[in-house]
């Protein structure tokens, strides 16, 4: 074989069967992270899903309301390296501010693509390495653009992937903008990720246009899928001699209940309890009236296993 042809051949390789959870998975690594140097979806099975449905281009666009410390940046620093590699195409990644658009680059991103086997190739050096800079990356096959969610960043670009974060903090008409920079492309994205905001503001409204999926657990007695819900934290109140709440006794008292009536299985506050039941966790559709493309997700903070319940109540 020649070298021009073995050159060739180096450069057109086939893309990867794997999806993008495994993807991230096997290539993705979190200097960063204080859970794990390794992207690993065990530890936070809630988010397999929404990636799933964020890389199904029968979907146009994806919502997912969460907690915050739940992994949803994390998720994020699993889905743009496979972007990058896989599916590539103009991406607009959009924080509250620039500054928060920095921070994270700085400390997380940056440090995370260098060490990414499939990545690092394509990032520009050399007389290029001015490519690679904090608000955008200018790869030799695609751009990535990180900023605010102002209208200087979210005008005058024509992109694929369209990732906003915290959406609940965007000034009303900053969501409507995103969405305009797709310019209608077939394989388009627009996914948004972010805690709950307001009944009624536009991060609610994008929500309910998507079919609703809530991650629920099975219940191990008495096979029940439930979602997780705040009623069923159950817990004694108690107070000291001078009228004050005790935590400790109220926290030592924290159990979930299983909503089954005929079951009311009791669950400890424990880790490897609460990570049991995050590990027989499923979404499941509340089959609600939405637009075509477009899917919604949530889950609460009692699904996520390192949170304590007893920090919650």
């Amino acid at each position: 074989m020649g070298l021009a042809l073995t050159q060739f051949a180096k450069a057109m390789k086939p893309p990867s069967d794997l999806s993008a959870v495994d993807w991230a998975c096997k290539y993705v690594k979190l200097p960063q992270s204080a859970r794990s140097p390794q992207f690993d979806i065990d530890s936070t099975p809630w988010l397999r899903f929404p990636m799933m449905q964020i890389a199904d281009d029968e979907n146009r666009e994806v919502v997912l309301i969460a907690p915050v410390g739940s992994g949803k940046t994390t998720m994020l620093e699993g889905l743009l390296p496979w972007i990058i590699s896989e599916e590539p195409g103009p991406t607009l990644v959009t924080f509250q501010t620039d500054n928060d658009a920095r921070d994270w680059v700085d400390t997380r991103f940056h440090p995370s693509l260098k060490l990414n086997e499939k990545v690092k190739p394509l990032i520009p050096t050399g007389k290029h390495r001015g490519n690679f800079r904090k608000n955008e990356i200018l790869f030799p096959h695609m751009p990535l653009f990180m900023g605010g969610a102002n209208i200087s960043n979210l005008q005058s670009k024509s992109i694929r992937w369209v990732y906003g974060d915290e959406v609940w903090i965007w000034k009303d008409g900053m969501l409507e903008e995103a969405r305009r920079r797709t310019h209608d492309r077939w394989n388009s994205r627009v996914v948004l990720v972010s805690q709950g905001g307001s009944d009624g503001d536009q991060l609610d409204v994008a929500f309910k246009d998507g079919n609703i999926h809530d991650f629920c657990f099975e219940c191990p007695t008495c096979k029940t899928v439930q979602p997780w819900e705040w009623k069923q934290v159950k817990y004694k109140h108690h107070k000291t001699k001078a009228g004050d709440w005790d935590w400790n006794k109220i926290g030592k008292s924290v159990y979930y209940e299983c909503a089954n009536k005929k079951c009311k299985k009791k669950f400890k506050d424990k880790p490897d309890v609460r990570r049991g039941l995050s590990k027989s966790g499923r979404y499941v559709s509340r089959n609600n009236n939405h637009k075509p493309g477009r899917v919604s997700m949530t889950y609460p903070a009692m699904a996520v296993w390192w949170i304590e319940w007893k920090k919650l109540v």
